[in-house]
């Protein structure tokens, strides 16, 4: 976790790793015995990028990622026509192959480069950069660096800026590859291409019609933008990326959050519990990310208020969850899982209160050890 008053930029090695025969107390976010398991199944798999999915609705070409925005659905009464919008209900026959092979190539990465720092074994770094190679580098399967037709509607719109939500993913894809170059895991090739490749896809969002709606959706998704931007300009160090990630940052924290630091545009939606949850662990991890030396985006004083005034609201609802007062048809009930925006924000705000919601809970997610193992790599969250 970086810390609220100075870097803490890339402590590699900073908790010593317990081995197989140890067992993991509750109070740790993650289980290093897990990791490598998960690791090893992942061994055995090849790549598989999107080029092994043909979209048939889609404008774009084989090296192009697409999907479907996942509400949308057939007209009942024009069966033909234009899909209409089911907000909250998610359409299970709406093309997936790109998204998932995504998601899973995250997944393998995050898994695979966690247990080489745990174990110090090449063959995980080498595995990891064999995917990164085959979605960023090599002729016949890499994923061109833009998000042009993603989140696709039959019938109404080819592509649109929302699908460049399906890209947070890479924020952990990033933090795993600057590890595997500050331990010299990575071959210098890959380290330039994979590099130019992240250039490539952050100008994209800035300078292109998709990106520019992202960034001025004003609500979760602008949000995630800037915590993009900002994990792949650490990546890259790429400076100017960083600046408008800053400027990303102060813009949206004005149009989103209310004085009580509620955020009104997820509160609106079919499941408001699990938007807001969203939108606050996209805004605790754009802090993370962004924060530097000069820039202390935790404790920034935004005119409506801070990341803790935000975070503030959402430990009181979970703290007393039984009346919570924006349940809908969709989300008639709610049922609190581990948020990691708390164990993130209990360090950098010295708020132990946070820690402890954050344990009061379980995470259903096994991948989720591997993720938090590299934040806790790069960032020192504990």
């Amino acid at each position: 976790m970086r810390l609220s008053t100075s870097i803490c930029f890339l402590l590699i090695g900073f908790i010593s790793c317990k081995s197989s025969s140890e067992t993991t107390t509750t109070t740790d976010p993650f289980n290093t015995d897990v990791i490598v398991k998960l690791a090893d199944n992942y061994l055995t798999e090849s790549p598989v990028t999107i080029t092994s999915f043909i979209a048939e609705r889609s404008k774009g070409g084989l090296h192009d990622y697409y999907s479907e925005g996942p509400y949308w659905w057939p007209d009942s009464t024009n069966i033909d026509g234009p899909y209409i919008r089911r907000d909250g209900i998610r359409n299970p026959n709406n093309f997936n192959g790109h998204r998932s092979s995504l998601k899973q190539f995250e997944d393998k990465v995050v898994a695979l480069t966690s247990a080489y720092l745990i174990t110090k074994n090449k063959v995980y770094a080498q595995k990891a950069e064999e995917h990164l190679r085959a979605w960023f580098v090599d002729e016949a399967t890499f994923m061109n660096p833009q998000v042009e037709y993603g989140q696709a509607i039959k019938g109404i719109v080819d592509g649109r800026g929302i699908g460049i939500i399906d890209f947070i993913g890479l924020i952990d894809v990033s933090n795993a590859i600057s590890l595997l170059i500050k331990n010299k895991a990575l071959s210098q090739d890959s380290e330039i291409k994979v590099k130019a490749w992240f250039e490539q896809l952050s100008t994209w969002y800035m300078e292109s019609n998709h990106g520019k709606e992202e960034a001025n959706n004003n609500n979760n998704h602008s949000t995630w933008w800037g915590a993009q931007l900002s994990a792949f300009a650490n990546l890259t160090q790429n400076k100017n990326h960083r600046k408008v990630a800053q400027e990303q940052f102060k813009n949206q924290l004005v149009i989103q959050m209310l004085s009580d630091g509620s955020l009104p545009e997820e509160l609106e939606r079919t499941k408001p519990f699990h938007y807001m949850n969203y939108a606050v662990e996209g805004w605790v991890e754009f802090a993370l990310l962004l924060s530097d030396e000069e820039h202390n985006f935790w404790e920034y004083q935004g005119k409506t208020g801070s990341i803790k005034k935000m975070t503030d609201f959402a430990y009181n609802h979970h703290n007393s969850i039984d009346n919570w007062p924006y349940k809908s048809d969709l989300e008639t009930t709610v049922t609190p899982e581990q948020e990691d925006y708390f164990l993130f924000a209990s360090k950098a705000l010295n708020e132990p209160r946070y820690k402890e919601i954050w344990l009061k809970f379980s995470h259903s997610n096994q991948e989720n050890h591997s993720r938090l193992f590299l934040y806790q790599q790069l960032y020192n969250l504990l």
